[in-house]
């Protein structure tokens, strides 16, 4: 591997994990401090420490958010500021996870009186829930942001696709939906989970909030507007995802669009994302590809 490569594959592993962290360290408290969503008690008892937490979490994620190297400088350099950056997350950023930010998170957890009720509905509940269970996994991508990818190095296993789907996809802000999802659900597939849905859905996920109803055109419309539909097909050799939505259509180039570095618009800045779902797609044995279709922006993830 060339010293260009690993530093594309360091920064799309940023790139990624940034996706998951957010979700682990920013989302909680986030909701959490949403109108109506604690309790008084809550405010009374932790009103000062979660202005903390809020704050330790908005500087690890404004830390993720920046580029870690100046694509100016010499290979050698960018490699060395991406290993410095791995080191201070290693160092410094893990463990104000684990010591700071997770246990007042268990704390929240165990004192179910912080949430209004029901608290099984409650955002900021189920936003803590997914945070600790999710935690360890997302540590190990931060830790592993050098770890070169391979499909040698999948660790592979069948599971429902439907459901992995489901997993990644059903948190988006919008209607989503899947056709035929009794029959599809018996369709099982061969793959890496913790890959598929890290370097695969994630992206697919954030693309569509941030580009497709993230946009001035979607900020007043009801989530009953937002449409995801999905679809699966299975043939005899291969496998075939598709996820369209019908969100704000992508005035970008589809050619160039897995191109590592290639963004377009103002809510782009990495173009990192849709070339790790792709190398992630065809690590897995598979492929992707990204159209306009029938029903709009088009997502297509192929399996062997």
């Amino acid at each position: 591997m060339t010293t260009q490569e690993l530093i594309q594959d360091i920064e799309s592993n940023k790139h990624d994990i940034t996706l998951r962290l957010r979700r682990v360290v920013l989302d909680p408290i986030k909701a959490l401090l949403s109108d109506g969503v604690a309790t008084s008690e809550f405010s009374l008892e932790q009103g000062q420490k979660s202005k903390e937490i809020l704050a330790n979490a908005n500087s690890i994620m404004d830390f993720f958010s920046k580029k870690w190297n100046n694509p100016d400088d010499s290979e050698d350099n960018q490699l060395e500021a991406l290993r410095e950056g791995i080191k201070k997350s290693t160092e410094i950023i893990i463990p104000e996870i684990e010591n700071v930010i997770i246990p007042f998170y268990n704390l929240c957890f165990e004192n179910k009186h912080y949430f209004s009720m029901p608290f099984e509905a409650n955002r900021a509940y189920k936003r803590i829930l997914q945070s600790i269970s999710s935690v360890e996994s997302v540590i190990n991508g931060v830790r592993n942001l050098e770890k070169i990818k391979s499909s040698e190095t999948m660790k592979l296993s069948e599971y429902s696709i439907l459901e992995l789907l489901q997993e990644g996809l059903d948190e988006i802000d919008a209607i989503v939906t899947y056709n035929d999802e009794y029959e599809k659900s018996f369709i099982k597939v061969k793959i890496d989970k913790d890959e598929f849905l890290s370097h695969v859905l994630a992206n697919i996920k954030e693309n569509i909030e941030t580009h497709a109803f993230g946009t001035s055109a979607f900020a007043g419309k009801s989530l009953t507007e937002k449409k995801v539909m999905i679809d699966i097909v299975s043939t005899h050799s291969s496998l075939y995802v598709t996820i369209a939505n019908n969100g704000t259509p992508f005035k970008g180039d589809f050619k160039k669009v897995f191109d590592h570095g290639y963004f377009h618009g103002s809510k782009g800045h990495t173009g990192t994302g849709m070339y790790s779902l792709r190398k992630t797609m065809q690590e897995l044995g598979g492929d992707a590809e990204f159209y306009y279709g029938n029903h709009g922006v088009t997502y297509k993830l192929i399996f062997t």
